[in-house]
């Protein structure tokens, strides 16, 4: 599917760069490889989507099965085992560039359903050891709304069963990450 002419055609005044000549393929038409046709067209770019179900084509008008939800689009950026180095980095920047587009897809009236907050379970000590030490990290900030990491003890996992296993000890929430709907992009 050609995203440059579905994208940028009338948005050149909303952030879109004029065309730059260079044609570039994005395999796959899950989440991330549509964000970076997306992306990749708004810098000006001729984009060709490649995906099983585009027949290899670039058309408009071409059936495009949307994405995928073999991630089940996770957006884990702030609840994970480490708060520093490369990856973390990458993480912060990819959770801010979420954000962004959710909100000029919205803008544009292709809004991405998402839900915010992610709960990432404790199923026996040592997990539980490990995320105890993520919130005493220095690194984090706990009054920070963008960090924002909490301790969910057992007495409030009750509350959400059946929903969760019974074993789970206890739960790092984060309030800056969650999930969007793959399906719905």
């Amino acid at each position: 599917r050609d995203w440059s002419s579905d994208v940028c055609s009338s948005d050149l005044e909303r952030g879109c760069r004029p065309a730059t000549g260079h044609s570039v393929a994005v395999i796959g038409a899950g989440i991330v490889g549509l964000s970076c046709a997306w992306l990749l067209s708004r810098l000006g770019h001729h984009v060709l989507l490649v995906d099983g179900s585009t027949q290899g084509a670039e058309s408009p008008g071409l059936p495009v099965d949307p994405a995928s939800a073999a991630a089940l689009g996770v957006l884990m950026g702030r609840v994970f085992h480490r708060s520093s180095g490369r990856g973390w980095r990458l993480r912060q920047q990819s959770l801010a560039l979420w954000r962004q587009w959710r909100c000029e897809l919205a803008e544009r009236g292709r809004p991405i359903p998402w839900r915010s907050g992610l709960l990432l379970l404790a199923a026996d000590q040592e997990d539980l050891a490990r995320q105890r030490a993520l919130l005493q990290d220095p690194r984090r900030r706990p009054d920070d709304p963008a960090d924002g990491l909490r301790l969910w003890e057992r007495p409030r996992l009750r509350a959400l069963r059946p929903a969760l296993p019974a074993a789970a000890l206890a739960g790092l929430y984060s309030p800056a990450d969650g999930q969007l709907d793959p399906l719905a992009a």
